[in-house]
């Protein structure tokens, strides 16, 4: 994504950083299983932690981070992916003590934002302190609901680690109208929002994807001045003009229906 045709000094630095930094690795012992994951740099200002719920513009949340702070002061790490790419669904990984430690120890660091989660985790802490910048972006539940239907039953990848649940929650739902599933989930999902309730304890930014859908513009500068992001308002407004996805019509085997 060449948004800007340079960068200052300190964004050079941040670039140059990250770089050595993706050239060595951290290694991880999960669930026993040895992550090799990229080592991490970080920076002296910015970044934070940005969360989602399934379903409620989380790919849209991490997909703007990740380009906001390409060739930026701050870099972007989408954790889940990070980590399931060495191996490890941290989802539903157990932790021994030792592996929580080293999980929380190597997110402790400023200068990154740390993105990727569609639930708080309860099986392993993160750093979080009350100077912590975080984001979260909620929707609601019922359309939530609605739309992780049609992702399971039409549209959703069933490829990779998570292939073994998907495909058969595929088939299952072949057999199921959405009412019943509606019922099935409305626990869970309140489950979810309830455990984002840490947040409370942080310098939480919370949003509404009923509020930021049709204003990308101010979504994007919102996670700018939220996570310390240096970007210019060029490579902002191109961010948010990519990110503007809006279907003409219905479509049930799209990611945006």
């Amino acid at each position: 994504l060449d948004l800007v045709p340079c960068v200052s000094a300190q964004q050079l630095t941040g670039v140059i950083m990250a770089w050595l930094a993706s050239m060595s690795r951290c290694s991880i012992e999960i669930d026993g299983h040895l992550c090799e994951v990229p080592d991490l740099i970080g920076g002296a200002q910015g970044g934070g932690f940005a969360f989602g719920l399934y379903k409620a513009g989380s790919s849209l949340l991490n997909r703007s981070l990740r380009q906001l702070c390409r060739n930026s002061n701050v870099e972007y790490v989408d954790v889940l992916r990070q980590f399931r790419e060495a191996g490890t669904i941290l989802e539903t990984a157990r932790f021994s003590d030792a592996a929580r430690e080293s999980v929380r120890d190597y997110l402790d660091r400023s200068g990154i934002v740390f993105a990727g989660w569609r639930e708080f985790p309860t099986n392993y802490s993160l750093p979080l302190h009350p100077q912590t910048r975080t984001y979260l972006l909620v929707r609601d539940p019922r359309d939530m609901i609605t739309s992780l239907y049609f992702s399971l039953r039409y549209s959703h990848p069933t490829t990779g680690l998570e292939g073994d649940y998907l495909v058969p929650e595929r088939e299952r739902l072949q057999q199921i109208d959405i009412d019943s599933f509606a019922r099935e989930q409305a626990d869970p999902i309140a489950r979810y929002f309830a455990d984002y309730e840490a947040l409370l304890e942080t310098q939480l930014m919370l949003r509404r994807y009923e509020d930021i859908v049709f204003d990308r513009a101010k979504f994007v500068a919102e996670l700018c001045t939220h996570f310390g992001i240096e970007a210019v308002q060029r490579k902002m407004d191109i961010v948010a003009q990519r990110n503007d996805e809006r279907p003409a019509s219905e479509d049930v085997y799209a990611h945006v229906r």
